[in-house]
């Protein structure tokens, strides 16, 4: 049952609150699956969160229940698809199957791209969650597709520097990723030309999204679909991001994150322009909440 919270108007579009309503995620799952959604976009904020994708997988059944064929994820096509490809077409017998899932996480854990500051412990707890991903798209039906493009590593970008500095520049890198600010290694000027090559591989990276987009909408084609990737890459309405280039009226969109790091994002922190979720699940908490953009677009009773 949803609660309306203090301020809340039905009958009025320009809203106040940034919530108008808490759920259990079950119910906000329920009542995307129910709606007339097409595409349903998701976000992790940050990454490096491991509760976000333990937390979507039970979902996956729910909503190939209700149509949904796809997902896209923001893994990179060319070491990965393969992957998930053999993994899908191998025998659907018991002893095939234990074969072909040892085989599964073998290869994710070679050719996943090390994910910048986890220590071997998280890499394989990493590897398990991106596994049951796979292994639960085959499982309800779900085409899992990996759609990054290939990306050069942010070293590429650091060609003119020393060795020792770009060293200290990727450690640097990296515990920023982790704590949001640089540890004391650097001068003021290496963190100036840090930031621009982080800034460089930024913009080329949020310059793919139409690439993605178009090809999300080729896989899924008159079926519905479902795609994840960090909140950068959902920015708005004319902002060139993956929704941009979705019809707007068929969408809905998640945002799924620690309390901390969602609600940093809804208040504007963030160093391009963010779409308004329609629905924010905190997963340190166990709740949903619905916004206003969710009541815009028929996704509350």
């Amino acid at each position: 049952m949803l609660v309306s919270l203090p301020g809340m108007n039905r009958d009025n579009q320009e809203y106040t609150d940034t919530v108008i309503a808490e759920l259990r995620p079950r119910e906000m799952w329920d009542l995307i699956a129910a709606s007339d959604c097409q595409y349903l976009l998701v976000s992790d904020a940050p990454h490096t969160n491991p509760a976000i994708k333990s937390q979507f997988a039970p979902a996956l059944s729910l909503l190939a229940f209700d149509g949904f064929r796809h997902l896209a994820l923001e893994w990179p096509q060319t070491s990965l698809q393969p992957v998930i490809d053999a993994y899908n077409q191998a025998p659907p017998d018991r002893e095939n199957e234990d074969k072909a899932l040892q085989q599964l996480f073998g290869d994710m854990a070679v050719r996943v791209p090390p994910r910048v500051a986890f220590s071997e412990a998280d890499q394989i707890r990493f590897c398990h969650l991106d596994t049951a991903m796979i292994v639960a798209g085959k499982r309800y039906g779900m085409q899992i597709t990996a759609l990054n493009p290939d990306m050069p590593p942010l070293e590429n970008y650091m060609q003119g520097e020393t060795p020792e500095t770009q060293t200290r520049m990727t450690a640097a890198h990296a515990h920023h990723y982790l704590h949001g600010r640089y540890p004391a290694i650097l001068s003021r000027s290496e963190e100036q030309r840090l930031d621009g090559y982080i800034n460089q591989h930024v913009r080329y990276n949020l310059s793919l999204d139409r690439q993605r987009a178009e090809k999300f909408r080729a896989i899924t084609g008159a079926r519905r679909g479902s795609i994840m990737f960090g909140p950068a890459h959902f920015r708005g309405a004319g902002q060139q991001g993956i929704d941009d280039f979705l019809p707007q009226d068929k969408t809905a969109y998640v945002m799924m994150g620690d309390s901390f790091t969602v609600q940093r994002l809804m208040e504007g922190n963030c160093p391009v322009p963010l779409r308004t979720p329609d629905f924010a699940v905190l997963t340190d908490l166990g709740v949903a909440y619905a916004t206003p953009a969710a009541l815009r677009h028929g996704l509350l009773p």
